[in-house]
């Protein structure tokens, strides 16, 4: 039977075991956000914050807007509050204002609905919290259902000033209650949704330190993307919704990764590369991503005068919430945000969370890199409001077992890329790559095929070779023979003892002469 028929048969049993053994309760990407004094304990976190001028500093846990402030002078979050089917409150902020000082005909205000990270006070959309000096401090309550067309929702009311504490809660239904000191200031429906990012901004000329910060946001983010089905039949690889690389050469020959055949269907073939990976042309949230593993050498092959032809394959990981799509160098460990992978000892281990090991397979049936087994095996792997499941079966199973699961930690769904990689050496076959949008209300584009190759080096020559996957016969593999490069460390030793036997006999001579 072809191997689409194959495929879609064991697609669709996937998908009915995935049902019942993963529950899957998408809630569109809608993650919570938290953000306290931690933002900014030592500095700035500007992946956080926005800070535009760069004016507002970090000093003794507290936010300093300075002397000197301008209009520029402002810091705004990076995450945008939004809708959501979580629960009823999307919003909730408390904070303390210390040393407020305000010019006359100036205001200092927290302001939420915020349209960009850029920007600024009177913008259709905000609603403003506005701090004045009018003979005393006063605080007041402002919306603008266009821009510098203001509501008034609450008039300004005087204010200790000395030390002034903020509460505010947003609902989904658009009520917003405000609370100074300890009073309430405004409690009533707002005219304008409330959705978009929170901040301190100002006219100008305002001092103030902010302290005791705590945000709680919730997010809700479905990008645009496509649902993936990839199994090489064509020989190719569709580069409308996956892209693939080597970066480095392993220094083996062949070295590649390229579509070749393997065991009677068209697999994307690491062979004896380096560094490289599959990704993803779109940004995914909630999503489900499945390959199977057909080929995978788990010990190294010598050739009868014992030269090492076929290195163990090394681990390979998952990255997701990557910010790029094209990768260039160790690009999982400087740019991606979260990274789960496959070591040799068959654990599968968290490497953004100081390598903890989220599971340990080696004396268990699935064991996938223990050395007794030559069958291949499928990965799962879900993100659904910020819990991740992972799950392994071998090929011939039908289930997958849920190995670990665990929930991210700033509770926050990450939208960005997602990236299977090999690390180096790679000797290892991918196949049946499924990528399922989880987002309720999920955005799906559609593509047309795009048949492309695999960006190399750009000094790399790709050439074929017959490749032999059979660990039991290395000789047939003699033709992928190359120079030996860890045959250069033994003779750098020997040169340098030479060196160093040259330069005892000289400087015994010069000692003789003397």
């Amino acid at each position: 039977m072809k191997k689409r028929f194959r495929s879609m048969a064991a697609l669709l049993s996937v998908v009915c075991l995935a049902l019942s053994v993963f529950p899957i309760t998408a809630r569109a990407g809608s993650s919570k956000t938290t953000i306290d004094d931690s933002s900014f304990a030592e500095k700035i976190n500007n992946t956080i914050w926005n800070n535009p001028s760069g004016d507002v500093l970090s000093q003794d846990n507290k936010l300093i807007f300075p002397s000197g402030s301008t209009a520029d002078t402002r810091l705004i979050s990076k995450t945008a509050v939004s809708k959501n089917d979580i629960t009823d409150e999307m919003l909730h902020a408390a904070f303390q204002v210390d040393g407020l000082q305000i010019p006359e005909g100036k205001s200092f205000l927290f302001a939420l609905g915020l349209r960009s990270i850029e920007s600024l006070p009177g913008e259709k959309g905000n609603v403003e919290l506005q701090f004045t000096n009018n003979g005393g401090i006063q605080a007041g309550l402002i919306a603008y259902e266009a821009s510098d067309s203001p509501v008034v929702l609450a008039a300004p009311n005087a204010v200790d000033g000395s030390s002034i504490s903020v509460e505010l809660t947003l609902t989904v239904s658009q009520k917003l209650t405000v609370n100074v000191n300890n009073t309430v200031l405004y409690d009533g429906p707002l005219s304008v949704s409330g959705e978009g990012r929170v901040g301190f901004l100002q006219s100008g000329g305002c001092q103030a330190e902010i302290s005791g910060v705590k945000i709680e946001m919730f997010s809700y983010n479905t990008p645009e993307n496509v649902n993936v089905s990839e199994n090489f039949d064509n020989g190719t690889m569709d580069t409308s919704r996956l892209s693939c690389a080597m970066i480095k050469d392993f220094g083996y020959y062949p070295c590649r990764i390229s579509v070749d055949e393997y065991d009677g269907n068209n697999v994307m073939l690491f062979k004896n590369s380096g560094l490289g990976y599959i990704g993803t042309k779109y940004q995914y949230s909630n999503f489900e991503l499945t390959f199977d593993v057909p080929y995978l050498q788990r010990a190294e092959v010598y050739s009868e005068d014992f030269q090492l032809l076929t290195p163990k394959s090394s681990w390979f990981g998952i990255t997701f919430g990557d910010e790029y799509m094209d990768a260039t160098w160790y690009d999982y460990d400087y740019k991606s945000p979260y990274m789960i992978y496959f070591d040799e000892w068959s654990q599968i281990i968290d490497f953004k969370n100081n390598f903890q090991v989220l599971a340990s397979l080696g004396e268990t049936d699935h064991a996938f890199f223990a050395e007794r087994e030559e069958r291949g095996f499928s990965v799962r792997f879900a993100v659904v409001d910020a819990h991740v499941e992972i799950g392994v079966k071998w090929l011939e199973e039908e289930a997958f077992t849920t190995v670990c699961e665990y929930d991210i930690a700033n509770g926050q769904t990450p939208t960005g890329y997602i990236h299977i990689w090999g690390s180096e050496p790679n000797n290892f076959a991918i196949d049946n790559i499924v990528i399922n949008n989880l987002d309720k209300n999920a955005q799906i584009v559609e593509t047309e095929y795009k048949e492309g190759t695999v960006i190399a080096p750009e000094d790399h020559v790709y050439e074929k070779a017959e490749l032999t996957f059979k660990a039991e016969d290395p000789a047939s593999d003699n033709t992928e023979k190359g120079f030996n490069w860890y045959l250069l460390i033994p003779c750098a030793g020997g040169v340098s003892l030479i060196c160093i036997l040259i330069s005892f006999v000289i400087a015994k001579k010069k000692k003789e002469v003397a």
